[in-house]
């Protein structure tokens, strides 16, 4: 019985890093969707591609949002990253104040109004970054920035 259960919970948490694997590989199909106009395996593919091409730039946002619940709730956080939608990225944010709203079950509907506005507003920056990011790569725009 331990064993059973000892390798249920191994595939668990190795389902959960594919999981998050995807989340992080294809994290960019929203805008690429929806700016882009591409879908199936060409979404996937530019996804991937953007991702490979501007992961500093893309996932220091998302850091600096994550870090605070990273360091409040590492493993509730890590479980609603790993369990996320890649389709639906703002998912992350809205779940990962659940903890805080628990905590706090008073406030719990003005927190989540908090995290929905603050989902809103991370989706109106990713579009707007995404657009920045794809038009071109880091040296030009390292050399555009010195011209200014």
């Amino acid at each position: 019985p331990f064993q059973i259960s000892q390798s249920i919970s191994n595939n668990l948490w190795l389902l959960l890093c594919v999981k998050l694997g995807l989340v992080v590989i294809f994290n960019a199909i929203p805008e690429v969707v929806h700016q882009r106009r591409l879908d199936g395996i060409s979404a996937l593919l530019a996804a991937a591609k953007f991702i490979r091409d501007n992961w500093i730039e893309w996932f220091f946002p998302l850091a600096v949002l994550a870090a605070p619940l990273l360091l409040l709730f590492p493993i509730d956080f890590l479980m609603v990253l790993a369990s996320s939608e890649p389709l639906l990225p703002v998912l992350i944010i809205i779940k990962s104040w659940q903890p805080l709203e628990a905590a706090a079950h008073q406030a719990g509907t003005l927190i989540a109004l908090a995290g929905l506005v603050l989902g809103h507003w991370f989706m109106l920056f990713r579009a707007h970054l995404f657009n920045e990011l794809e038009g071109g790569n880091r040296r030009k725009r390292i050399y555009q920035a010195g011209l200014q």
